[in-house]
């Protein structure tokens, strides 16, 4: 079995993407796949085209790449791919509609406003019912990109440099308290939560050596949260995927408030990092499953969607990984 890996990014992700990309194809070869590594730019069509890849391995990240983009030329292609489709990446790469989403579903997140520049400008906004501190956050922004932490109203102009990433952005209410974070991933048809885990950071390790995964630039942990929090965090991981029509694998962040003690939806990641040493490898190996079977099933999930595959004239059935070929 032949595999494209598409990786670039936005210039704040494009370095990332292409290790994530460097890591999964060291993990493919290992595994016994021919691969072959695109680069997202004008000519990839052209390049998938000549490849003829059986599936495509998605390691772009960012606006214009993960964002619905990438998904929605290889749907034009009639070619699968990991993750989740293009509508679906489009919902979750924009904060601001998930947002919308999450207090449609009764999803406790918190507070939040959106604000235009324009209405920035002329000072046409009141931050009253968020309070202070809050955040303002780029809506398609990843990677920690486009987010300025505000104080008080001496901070108001840091807004302005969010602005340069989008228009309009989310105004979200600051809760203090433990992060925490939830992975997701199906595998042989059945969706698996894993219970939340607790994200130590520390300085992160020198990855050139690309066929070896030793060094961790975080710690994950399991979590000792109450038995009802930790129902409620699965809960709401299982709903957030059905109503963003999320696919395949992900992760859902939250905060823990030190207030009062419950879990507060932030937001959903359709394309976590995928390097061994980023936190979603880590929670899947915390959980017994090690990188190489972790990207596998990535991989066979998005050879087994059975949408993908119904334009592709396969029948139904569920593929091992038993046709690397």
């Amino acid at each position: 079995m032949k595999v494209a890996l598409v990786y670039g990014g936005t210039s704040t992700e494009q370095e990332a993407s292409t290790l994530n990309a460097q890591f999964v194809e060291a993990a493919l070869k290992r595994l016994g796949y021919r691969t072959d590594m695109i680069v997202y730019d004008g000519a990839m069509i052209e390049r998938l085209r000549s490849a003829a890849p059986d599936a495509v391995f998605l390691c772009v990240q960012g606006k214009w790449h993960g964002d619905g983009t990438s998904q929605a030329v290889l749907d034009f292609l009639g070619l699968p791919y990991t993750g989740s489709g293009a509508m679906a990446a489009a919902i979750i790469n924009n904060k601001i509609v998930c947002k919308e989403l999450f207090q449609y579903a009764g999803l406790r997140t918190p507070s939040w406003q959106v604000l235009s520049h324009a209405d920035y400008k002329a000072e046409k906004y009141d931050f009253s019912p968020i309070g202070y501190p809050f955040v303002a956050k780029a809506p398609t922004q990843g990677g920690g990109n486009g987010i300025a932490f505000i104080k008080s109203s001496r901070d108001i102009s840091k807004i302005e440099d969010v602005f340069s990433y989008d228009d309009p952005i989310l105004i979200e209410q600051f809760i203090p308290g433990l992060y925490t974070t939830a992975g997701f991933l199906t595998r042989e048809g059945q969706l698996t939560v894993f219970p939340s885990v607790l994200v130590i950071t520390g300085n992160p390790p020198p990855e050139s050596e690309l066929n070896t995964y030793n060094g961790l630039s975080f710690t994950v942990c399991k979590s000792d949260f109450p038995e009802a929090v930790q129902a409620e965090i699965e809960a709401v991981v299982r709903k957030a995927f059905e109503i963003t029509r999320a696919k395949d694998y992900g992760r859902l962040d939250f905060i823990i408030s030190k207030e009062d003690g419950l879990p507060y939806l932030l937001e959903i990641n359709a394309v976590p990092s995928l390097k061994p040493s980023s936190i979603f490898p880590q929670i899947a190996l915390l959980y017994g499953i090690d990188y190489d079977k972790l990207i596998e099933t990535v991989l066979l999930n998005g050879l087994n969607n059975p949408f993908r595959n119904k334009r592709r004239g396969i029948a139904p059935g569920f593929l091992t990984g038993n046709e690397r070929g």
